[in-house]
């Protein structure tokens, strides 16, 4: 199903792994060329855009959006590329989940 939203990434499923806090599925896709950006840009382009940064005790630097109901996951520069010579940050590998918020 991704594949047809975005076919350029070419990205395929090679299979899901146990783990201890719950499966783990393994993908790959198309090379995307740029660089990681500093720390400090992901943090400016995801506040600029309604996140800010959340923390539940799980071990990742993840970010939350109450006005979408979502978590970015895992959300460090590492997982980010900026493209070369828009400056875009498009993110490679993390997760975002759908969560309530109370209140």
């Amino acid at each position: 199903m991704v594949q047809s939203l975005v076919p350029v990434l070419d990205i395929r499923l090679h299979g899901v792994l146990p783990a201890a806090h719950g499966p783990s599925i393994v993908t790959s896709m198309n090379y995307i060329p740029g660089s990681h950006p500093e720390p400090s840009e992901v943090s400016k382009y995801l506040h600029e855009t309604g996140w800010r940064e959340y923390s539940d005790g799980s071990q990742t630097l993840d970010y939350i959006n109450t006005n979408l109901q979502q978590i970015i996951r895992d959300g460090h520069a590492s997982n980010w590329i900026r493209r070369p010579g828009s400056g875009v940050l498009i993110p490679i590998d993390i997760s975002i989940e759908q969560c309530q918020i109370l209140g």
